[in-house]
This record gives structure tokens, C-alpha cells and sequence, in this order.
């Protein structure tokens, strides 16, 4: 069987595939996603369109012939979702060639592979602008080119089920449409009561007709895969009856705990002060005399042919604001500068969230005109930056987006020989506690260093405990895997860049191979200065002994095959990659700038910088021969550096945030 849906990336698209993959999809079953838009890429909905497993994306125009290559099944369906719908924001013309020529070309596709069930979204719209009320039978009267164009749709469609019978379409009318990645009218009228500014616009009584997402959805499923309803149907999808603008606030407050007056506000009064605030930015926040307009006029939709079905209702209204609430309280999105690597990007998607590439902060007015646009569209509660020093530019920007809940992370600290990034540092540091709300750090040295007395919070640098326990199988087959013997394995992870100190470490190397001359170092990571070090090595003469990895997917698995962990870094905010070896039972050197906060074990030890290449070669060797291998999760998971038990920190935090 296959499931065909046209527009499915968009808003009810995606909660439809949901449906579908969770409840509805058998082994041989297709659902094509056929779309102008694909996973990855920005949709009509705010954010990247997600990508979900065992569903087809095909890049497809309705506006044009439909014809694509998949093997027709008599029980196929399709959803005809696709549609200009914004209104107004298009010239007129887009509403007809979409949604026009879209259900000619649709309904042709049908006709041409035999399939037989077709449900279609049309909208209220084909019913104008009156408070009467509004049933299936009441004569349409559009009064926009948007409601034009979707009634013509829905004639299109009921001619193409009158040329058989036995055919099954469903056209659903829905009213206001709301729940996770709908970011409009609902979404704005929460914010509004939260934030306090939002007022009823003269009246108490207005009826907004409206139907959660998911509900609608599932009867998508009830009509055209529960059961088999022959002939053509039209249905009001909204509650039942239709709700005033207070119950629905009265049950957004009770659903999210929220307690907040909302005043009633003259409708002369408020259409005065939209008139004032608008044009200089009150339409973000809805104080637009077009959206105050809208929400003083009645959508009085009756959904009672609904309601007399024997389909059930699975959420009331209360719940239905609850269960999106709960949806959406987790939702990461995250901010990588051109050029950056982000080697989880498939992983976060795959959960969820959002990948946004933004211009890199050299380019300082094109990056705070993309990170503010990004912001105050997609109205995050948090932003949570860790970029240290450079926090300042982000979390800038998010102030002056209205973001209420603005977190500095800092996870580094300065050192010496870095002349233009010092001066950075030193620059922004002063304004480091400006624009965040909360400071936070992933050690005291690294908070202090950045917030000097002011007070933050660490969060610790924590990791998957049971990806780095030692393992003595592992460690042979990823020596095998390297074609290692007995020989003395030193190993380092991090990026090539003067932090990390490459340089002295590849002279601790060669003092190493003049007692060990077999002896081999593992080098992880890649960075500017990599073919310096690629030079040095070479010039020392280490070229059979130093292996330069690059960037591992999953770099846990070389603590296993190592004998000694090094780290001489110039400077440190904590240093993950310690915990990481420590966790893998490895004996760590590394130097004295690192905060002691990074010890766990007693295997580590701290040796200066001005200690000769030579004494650290002999500490290596040292620690190396006399290394105790074993399971230390219980001392780490004591340190507090088990990621199960810090990400629950951080969720509370968040949602105290939230509260």
C-alpha cells in the first residue's frame, strides 16, 4: 500500500507521517512525501523540514503534471494537503495556480494509476467573513482569493469522485489548526497571555473555531483508512461546539499552570495603540491593527456533522493544550557558523531539532541580522550559548530579539601566545554578564576566569560512562584494527590549534622513542594547525611513530587500544577529553593549567610546562608501565561526570527557567 501525501513537509504533513509511521504503516508499505520541500530545508513552517525514516521525500510542483515512479497497489490513498495558504502575503495569482491548478493535476495523477480514495484540506475560508454560523450546508460566499481558489479545489476534486461511485473523497474545512511547529495565532495568543500583553480586543465572546492537530490527523485516519466511506463527504473539523476566546485562554491557563489576568480592553482603544505599534514592530507580538481586527471577528464554524460520527475524540480541549505543552517544553535547535563542522547534525534532526548555518561573527552585521531573524521567528524561551568570550555577540542579539532566558556557557579560560584572541577576550570579557540572565560554566577556573565574583552555576563536562569503560577485548581488537603489537601507545584527542600545544607534545615524542623506539602516539583531531605539526613530526623524524587519525565518528574506541593519555595544553576550561581517558582507566599527564577540578583518579598527574621534554617523556613511560586498567565508572559517576545524571540537571534547569 502506499500512502501519497502532496505538501506532506508542512505543518499538518508532518504530524500526519507521524501517525502514519506509528500506527498505520505495515512491512512493504510506501509513504511518499512529495513536496517542493525537503528534509533539511526551510519550509513554510519556521524551521528545517525534519526527516523520518522509511518515508520517500520526492521534490515535486503540483502546479505542473504529476507523474513519479513508485508500483500502484488498489489500496493506495491520497492526502492532498499541498496549498498556498498564507493570506494575505501572495500575490493573487499564486493562490490559483497552486491550489487550483494543484487539484486539476492531482486529481488527473488519480485518475490516471486507478486510485480511488482521496482526502483533501480545504479550509473555512469558501464560507467569508460572517459571524453566522457556519455548517456544511451553509451556501459559500469567499471573499479572498485564498477562499476562491480552495473552493474551486474542493468542485475539482467532488467532479473527479463523480466520475465513479465507488470512489472515496473526504474534504475536511478545518478551523484554526494548532499544535507543535504551528507557530501562529495559538502560539502568539500563549505568548501573549505569559508575557502579559495580551487583551481581549472588546469583547470576551468572540468564537474562534478550532481543532488540535493531532485530532485532525486521526480522523484523516478514520475516514480513509479505518473504514470505507464510498461517495463524497465535507466536514467542519473543529470542536464541538465551538469555542469563545476566553475558554480557550481559561484552558491554556489551566493546562501549562500559567496564571495571568487578562484584561478587557476597549476594541477603539486597542485598534488606536495596534495602529501606533505596528508599524514599528508590534506585529511580532501580534499588536497589528490587522491581527486585532481578526481577532475581534467570529470564526462560527458548527462541527456537529463531526460530532455525530462515530469517530472519538481523543483529546478535549484542556488536554489538547496540555499534551502540546508537554510536546513542545523539549525542543533543540541548533546555531553552527559557516564553515564549522557538525558531525551530530543527522542525530539532532533525527530527534527532532533544527540545524540553523549562520554567518560566521567576523561578519558581525550579517551574523546579528541572521541569528535575530531566527530568534524572534522561531520565539525561543532559552538560547544557550557557548561560545565563551564571544557569548557577548549571541546573547546580544537574543536580547535585543526579546528572548527572555539568555545563558553564557563558559568552557575556556586564556593563555599566553595568542595575541589577536587575547585581545579579544579581554575586550568582551567586561560585558560577558550584560546580556545573559544566567552564567553558567563547566568549572570554577572557567566561570571564574570569565564572571570573576559574580555567582554562576557549573555544569559539568559529562560523557556516556559506558562508551569509555576499559574493556580488555576492545583493546585488542582496536590494536589489531591498527596493526598494533606490545609496543607503547601514547594517545592525545583535540583539535590541532595552539591551545593544545601539538608542538611540545611531539618533543615529548621523541624523547619517548629515544628510550622506546618502537613506541607509537596516536594524534585525534584535525585544525589549522595540523600541517605544522605534520612538519614537525616529519622533521624529528617520527614519521613511522606518530599516526594522525583526523576526526573520528566515534574516537572511544582508541582509548582502549592507548597505554598513557598526554595533554600539555597551554590553557584549559576543563578538559573533556581527561575525562574521557580517565574514565577508560588510562594514566593522564598533563600540565598544570588545566584546573584540578579535571582529576578524578589518582592515575593523573600534573607536571609544568617548564619541565623539560625529557621529564615528561619519563612520566609517560612511568605511567604507562605501571598502569592499572579496570572499570572506574563508580569513582567518575561519583566525580559527577556520568551525562545521565548532568542532562537531568540541565533539564531542570530549563524548566525552572520555563515555570
Amino acid at each position: 500500500m502506499n500512502y501519497i501525501l502532496f505538501g506532506g513537509s508542512g505543518f499538518i504533513g508532518t504530524h500526519l507521517i507521524h501517525l502514519l509511521l506509528k500506527e498505520c504503516v505495515r512491512p512493504g508499505d510506501v509513504i511518499y512525501d512529495l513536496d517542493l520541500v525537503m528534509p533539511g530545508e526551510e519550509g513554510v513552517v519556521p524551521g528545517v523540514v525534519e526527516k523520518n525514516d522509511g518515508v520517500q521525500y520526492i521534490r515535486l510542483d503540483v502546479r505542473k503534471p504529476i507523474d513519479f515512479e513508485f508500483v500502484p497497489t488498489p489500496e493506495d490513498v491520497i492526502f492532498d494537503l499541498a496549498a498556498v495558504h498564507r493570506t494575505p502575503g501572495h500575490p493573487e495569482e499564486a493562490y490559483f495556480e497552486t491550489n487550483i491548478r494543484g487539484a486539476e493535476n492531482v486529481t488527473a495523477f488519480a485518475e490516471k494509476y486507478g486510485i480511488r480514495k482521496i482526502l483533501f484540506t480545504s479550509s473555512i475560508a469558501p464560507y467569508g467573513a460572517s459571524e453566522d454560523l457556519k455548517t456544511e450546508e451553509t451556501l459559500p460566499t469567499p471573499n479572498t482569493p485564498y477562499g476562491i481558489s480552495k473552493l474551486v479545489a474542493e468542485k475539482i476534486h467532488q467532479i473527479w469522485q463523480a466520475r465513479d461511485p465507488a470512489r472515496e473523497l473526504t474534504i475536511v474545512r478545518p478551523g484554526i489548526v494548532y499544535g507543535k511547529g504551528e507557530h501562529g495565532n495559538m502560539t502568539r495568543l500563549y505568548r501573549g497571555q505569559k508575557k502579559g500583553y495580551f487583551f481581549y480586543a472588546g469583547r470576551k465572546d468572540t468564537i474562534k473555531a478550532c481543532i488540535y492537530v493531532k485530532e485532525l490527523v486521526r480522523f484523516f485516519k478514520y475516514r480513509m483508512l479505518d473504514h470505507s466511506f464510498p461517495g463524497a463527504e465535507i466536514y467542519n473539523c473543529t470542536y464541538e461546539p465551538a469555542y469563545t476566546i476566553e475558554e480557550i485562554c481559561d484552558a491554556m491557563q489551566k493546562a501549562t499552570g500559567l496564571h495571568r489576568h487578562v484584561p478587557l480592553v476597549p476594541a477603539g482603544l486597542l485598534l488606536f495603540a495596534a495602529g501606533i505599534l505596528g508599524p514599528i514592530g508590534g506585529k511580532k507580538v501580534g499588536i497589528h491593527p490587522a491581527r486585532v481586527r481578526k481577532l475581534m471577528v467570529s470564526t462560527n464554524v458548527c462541527g456537529r456533522k463531526l460530532a455525530a460520527t462515530d469517530y472519538k475524540f481523543h483529546y478535549t480541549l484542556e488536554e489538547s493544550f496540555r499534551d502540546w505543552f508537554e510536546d513542545s517544553r523539549v525542543q533543540f535547535d541548533f546555531f553552527a557558523l559557516e564553515g564549522s563542522t557538525l558531525p551530530q547534525r543527522e542525530e539532532i534532526e533525527r530527534l527532532g531539532g533544527r540545524v540553523y548555518v549562520v554567518p560566521k561573527y567576523t561578519h558581525l552585521p550579517q551574523y546579528e541580522r541572521e541569528i535575530g531573524r531566527l530568534f524572534r521567528q522561531n520565539g525561543y524561551q532559552i538560547v544557550h550559548s557557548h561560545m565563551n568570550t564571544l557569548s557577548v555577540l549571541s546573547l546580544w542579539g537574543a536580547k535585543r530579539a526579546g528572548v527572555p532566558n539568555r545563558i553564557a556557557h563558559n568552557h575556556s579560560t586564556v593563555g599566553r601566545g595568542e595575541g589577536a584572541k587575547n585581545v579579544m577576550k579581554y575586550l568582551l570579557r567586561p560585558f560577558a554578564a550584560v546580556y545573559p540572565t544566567r552564567l553558567c560554566a563547566c568549572s570554577r577556573t572557567a566561570g571564574s576566569w570569565l564572571y570573576g565574583e559574580k555567582p554562576f552555576r557549573v555544569f559539568n563536562n559529562a560523557i556516556e560512562l559506558d562508551r569509555f569503560t576499559y574493556d580488555a577485548a576492545k583493546r585488542k581488537a582496536v590494536r589489531q584494527e591498527l596493526g598494533l603489537g606490545d609496543e607503547l601507545v601514547l594517545g592525545h584527542v583535540g583539535r590541532f590549534c595552539y591551545a593544545k600545544n601539538h608542538e611540545f607534545l611531539l618533543d615529548v615524542m621523541a624523547e619517548v622513542c629515544k628510550q622506546r623506539p618502537d613506541a607509537v602516539l596516536l594524534l585525534i583531531g584535525e585544525g589549522e594547525n595540523e600541517a605544522a605539526a605534520r612538519r614537525k613530526a616529519e622533521a624529528l623524524g617520527l614519521q613511522e611513530n606518530v599516526r594522525f587519525l583526523g576526526r573520528q565518528s566515534d574516537p572511544a574506541k582508541f582509548y582502549q587500544a592507548m597505554d598513557a593519555f598526554v595533554l600539555p595544553s597551554r590553557y584549559e576550561g576543563l578538559g573533556i577529553v581527561l575525562i574521557e581517558a580517565q574514565a577508560a582507566a588510562l594514566p593522564v599527564i598533563c600540565s598544570t593549567e588545566v584546573p584540578q577540578e579535571a582529576q578524578v583518579l589518582p592515575e593523573m598527574q600534573y607536571l609544568s610546562l617548564q619541565e623539560s621534554p625529557a621529564v615528561w617523556a619519563d612520566a609517560a613511560i612511568r605511567a604507562a608501565e605501571n598502569a592499572r586498567r579496570r572499570d572506574t565508572s563508580v569513582e567518575m559517576r561519583a566525580g559527577g561526570f556520568d551525562i545521565v545524571t548532568e542532562a537531568k540537571k540541565l533539564e531542570e534547569f530549563y524548566f525552572d527557567l520555563l515555570k
